[in-house]
């Protein structure tokens, strides 16, 4: 959903362009690297500080990414070292650098232990494994085969956008403390569109460094994931709402795609009202017993006709989960194992 509301204020009008960050606070920096398709940029955050440089998150593995760093090394990196790498979450546009530039730095990498493993898997797992879990579970969701292919292929397609992951790394995890930039940062890790994704807090200057937890312009992704399909985290997105909400409403939130903002609370709301809205949708077109491809059709037809079919089958089942966990519907499999979900009676 796309939503620029009137009630978020956007403090830098022109965004970074090429390998020139902007500074958005004393020694921190925002770097947008590019990506392909509509979403066509994340964004990096530089942070410098006594004892060298922190990167925090890194783009996806492609010449273009590649042609950035070349030339922000060449500039703003050129003086002193990269100390460190802190990687939000798992993700191709988050992780997908991460091994060419920890080699080329020497750099420490920071993540979340379910980041990390989710994003080994993705990287060293079999293609076979990998186009098997996804048949299981689109079998499971009543996809026709033909449309499966095509998600599959797509699905084992996007690993060419990661190199390996470096062999070590370090952990974090919410509650910890993370020295960056001559900054202490509170660390908080949040469960939805990402099984432990990490944010940033700066209690002194009032900055969050959200990662994807919260963007301003598009709700972020809430999926499920082929290997747990009855997973529910539409409800660790909400839960996250409640820990986010107690911070000061002049945070100046930091996000992966988009511009920094105000209007934190604001944004929660907003994105609340967004899925609530989802699951009345979602709810009211179980008149009749219906599989999850068959509610993604409905509810999302554009994104199943194009190229985002699996990430909206795969949110329509975040809904659906949610629901059924909370007794507004049922979940059956018939004798083939497809699974058909029904409003729960009165």
């Amino acid at each position: 959903m796309h939503s620029h509301s009137q009630s978020l204020q956007f403090p830098f009008e022109i965004p970074p362009v090429g390998a020139a960050p902007v500074e958005v606070a004393v020694g921190l920096f925002w770097l947008r690297l590019p990506l392909p398709g509509r979403l066509d940029h994340v964004n990096a955050w530089l942070c410098d500080g006594p004892d060298g440089w922190t990167v925090i998150d890194c783009g996806m593995n492609s010449a273009e990414t590649q042609s950035v760093w070349d030339r922000t090394f060449e500039t703003t990196l050129a003086a002193r070292r990269v100390s460190d790498i802190l990687v939000t979450h798992g993700h191709v546009d988050h992780v997908g650098y991460l091994g060419t530039l920890a080699k080329r730095t020497g750099a420490a990498v920071w993540m979340s232990l379910s980041e990390h493993l989710t994003a080994g898997m993705r990287i060293t797992e079999p293609e076979e494994r990998i186009a098997e879990q996804a048949e299981t579970w689109l079998t499971w969701c009543g996809c026709p085969p033909d449309e499966s292919e095509t998600i599959i292929a797509n699905r084992i397609g996007i690993r060419s956008n990661f190199v390996p992951l470096p062999l070590q790394y370090r952990r974090l995890q919410t509650g910890d403390s993370f020295p960056a930039g001559g900054t202490i940062w509170e660390v908080r890790a949040f469960g939805g569109h990402a099984p432990e994704m990490i944010t940033l807090f700066d209690p002194d200057r009032h900055l969050l460094i959200a990662a994807d937890q919260i963007l301003s312009h598009i709700t972020p992704p809430i999926t499920v994931h082929p290997g747990e399909p009855y997973g529910d985290p539409l409800q660790e997105f909400f839960a996250s709402f409640d820990t986010l909400a107690q911070l000061p409403a002049d945070t100046l939130v930091l996000p992966s795609h988009g511009a920094p903002f105000y209007g934190l609370h604001e944004r929660l709301a907003q994105l609340r009202s967004h899925h609530e809205a989802r699951l009345e949708q979602v709810e009211a077109t179980l008149d009749t017993p219906q599989t999850p491809y068959a509610v993604a059709r409905m509810v999302f037809a554009r994104a199943m006709a194009g190229n985002h079919a699996r990430q909206a089958l795969s949110e329509t089942l975040a809904h659906l989960n949610y629901l059924q966990r909370r007794g507004r519907v049922v979940a059956d499999l018939d004798d083939h194992g497809v699974a058909h979900f029904s409003r729960q009676a009165d």
